[in-house]
C-alpha cells in the first residue's frame, strides 16, 4: 500500500511540475504578406541539404526561421509556438493544449559548445532537462518517429556542427530524407474550414491570367478583411500552392 501511495505522490507531483493551467506563449499570428516566399526558400534550401547523402551546411537567417515558424504553427491544432535566435544559442518554445484542460509548456534551447558541437537543454513546465538527459531523451523521439531501414539517427549524429553569429545559425547537418517523411505525419490533417479555404483560395489564384503578379497583391487579395485563424491557414496554404 505505500508503494502505491507513493507511486501516486510521485505521479501527482510530477504532473503538477510538468502541467500548467495557462500557456506560456500567446496565440499564433496570423502569417505576414512575406512569409511564404521566406518560408519557401528555407524549404528549398533545407531540403538541398538533407537531400546530401553526406554532412552539408545550412544557414538560416532569423527572418526566415521566423517566418517559416508563423506558418508551421498552424498545422497542429492548439499548438502555440515560437522560434527565435538569441546571441548564443537556437530557441524552439511550444505550449501544447491536453485533453485535461491543462497545457503543457516546453522550451528547447540548441547552444555551441566551444568546439561547435550542439548541446541540447529542454525545459518541460519547471522540469529542467540538462544535455546528458535531453539529448537521449530526443534520441527516443527520434526512434519513435523513424520509418527508414536501418537503425533511427541520433541527435548529435544529425546536427554534427552548430554556430551562432549576427542573427543567424549555421549547421551542418545530416538528416536522412526518411526521417522527414515520417515528421510530416504528426501535423494530422488540417480541419474542415482550413481545407475549404485552401481550396477556395488556389482556385482564385490559378484563375487569374498567367502574367508576372507582385506576391503582395496577392496577399491583399486573400486578406482583405481580418479572418480566423484557420480560414487564414488555409489561405496561405492556398497561395503557396499556387505558387
Amino acid at each position: 500500500m505505500r508503494l502505491v501511495f507513493g507511486g501516486l505522490a510521485v505521479l501527482l507531483f510530477f504532473g503538477a511540475a510538468l502541467l500548467s493551467a495557462t500557456p506560456a506563449l500567446p496565440e499564433n499570428p496570423v502569417p505576414r504578406a512575406g512569409d511564404v516566399g521566406a518560408a519557401r526558400l528555407l524549404a528549398i534550401k533545407t531540403y538541398i541539404a538533407v537531400r546530401n547523402e553526406n554532412p552539408a551546411p545550412l544557414t538560416v537567417r532569423a527572418a526566415e526561421l521566423e517566418s517559416a515558424a508563423r506558418l508551421a504553427a498552424h498545422g497542429i491544432d492548439g499548438l502555440r509556438s515560437r522560434t527565435r535566435i538569441a546571441p548564443d544559442a537556437l530557441i524552439l518554445e511550444g505550449s501544447l493544449p491536453l485533453a485535461t484542460r491543462t497545457w503543457l509548456n516546453v522550451i528547447a534551447k540548441v547552444t555551441p559548445d566551444a568546439a561547435g558541437r550542439p548541446r541540447l537543454t529542454v525545459r518541460a513546465g519547471s522540469v529542467p532537462l540538462p544535455p546528458w538527459l535531453a539529448e537521449p531523451a530526443a534520441d527516443l523521439a527520434l526512434r519513435f518517429l523513424w520509418e527508414g531501414a536501418g537503425p533511427a539517427p541520433t541527435f548529435a549524429a544529425m546536427l554534427e556542427r552548430i554556430g551562432i553569429a549576427d542573427g543567424e545559425v549555421s549547421a551542418v547537418l545530416d538528416v536522412p530524407l526518411d526521417l522527414t517523411r515520417s515528421v510530416r505525419k504528426l501535423g494530422g490533417p488540417v480541419s474542415p474550414v482550413t481545407a475549404m479555404a485552401a481550396r477556395a483560395t488556389f482556385r482564385a489564384m490559378t484563375a487569374r491570367p498567367r502574367e508576372p503578379v507582385p506576391l503582395i497583391m496577392l496577399y491583399r487579395e486573400a486578406f482583405r478583411t481580418p479572418v480566423a485563424a484557420e480560414i487564414a491557414s488555409g489561405r496561405m496554404i492556398g497561395i503557396a500552392a499556387a505558387l
